[in-house]
Formats: structure tokens, sequence, C-alpha cells
């Protein structure tokens, strides 16, 4: 009859889930991502450092991690997102501020980020052609639209080739 409400909201924990996500940052920056022979100097450095009870300061990892929470809007899939692609580059630039002024405002910056990499040209055939109305579709659906509706909205119906209609649908997803 009468259920208790659950709030859910990140907003509660604030302070909480932005200490997980440097932990997280620094984690997967620490262990996942190749240095430049510069940082990797620093990092001995200052492993040295710590242990001779001296250290007095911030180091670098905490930097670009705090550059993370900071444009994160405190979504922790921001986090993982901007550090897979750090990842995948295999790589972290060399300057703090360079990357801090880099990384996009939220979530939403960082899937408008992406999907101008993917689809940047608007007078790209393939985007107006089979990317935009497939998108068009979604947008105006209020419900999950089957494969086969997606496959006509990109124009693919009858075409042979099963790979070119998953290309289209890998791209959007």
């Amino acid at each position: 009859k009468h259920s208790k409400k659950v709030d859910l909201t990140i907003e509660d924990n604030q302070v909480g889930n932005m200490a997980d996500m440097r932990k997280y940052a620094e984690m997967r920056i620490n262990h996942e991502i190749p240095r430049t022979e510069e940082q990797a100097r620093a990092v001995a450095a200052l492993a040295m450092v710590r242990a001779s009870g001296m250290w007095e300061g911030d180091d670098t990892l905490k930097k670009y991690a705090d550059a993370i929470c900071a444009k994160s809007q405190g979504l922790f899939l921001y986090a993982r997102f901007v550090l897979d692609g750090c990842v995948e580059e295999g790589r972290l630039p060399a300057d703090v501020e360079q990357f801090r002024k880099a990384l996009p405002e939220g979530l939403g910056g960082y899937y408008e980020e992406r999907f101008q990499q993917l689809f940047g040209d608007e007078d790209d055939e393939y985007y107006v052609g089979k990317v935009l109305p497939v998108l068009e579709v979604i947008a105006a659906a209020r419900a999950a639209v089957p494969r086969e509706l997606l496959v006509v909205a990109a124009g693919l119906e009858g075409c042979t080739k099963k790979a070119a209609a998953s290309k289209v649908l890998g791209d959007i997803t």
C-alpha cells in the first residue's frame, strides 16, 4: 500500500563519490597508463622522497586525477571513459594544465566530442544518408526500435551485405 521512497541521487554523497572517483582515477593512471621517460623519472624520484619521509607537496598523479574529477560533474562514467581513452592512446599528456583544458565538460561534452570525432562533417554522405536517418528514428521512438526498422531507416533494406547494416548500427552505438 505505502511504499517508502528511496532517494538514489548522487548529490547526497558528493564528497564521498568524488573521493572514490579520485582514487579510481589515480589507480588507473598509476597502473594502466604508460608514462613518458620524464614522467617515469618523476614518479621514481617521488617514491624515493616519500619513502624518506621528506615529502611535503602534491604529486602529478593527483593533479591528473583532480583534472578528471573537476570536469566529471560528479559522474563516475565520465572518469571511466576519459581514462579508457588515455589507456587507448597509451600515454598521458605531458602537461597537466594542457590535459585539464583539453578535457570536455561533463558527460554531455564527452559524448558531443566523441560524436564529432565519428561524424563531424555534416556534409558527409555516410552521415547524412545512413547515420542521421537512424538517429532520427531512435530519437522519435517511444520504445525500443526493432533492428529491421533501423535497417530500413538507413536505406539498407535489400542490401545483401549484412555487414553494411551492422557497420551503421555499430557506428551509432
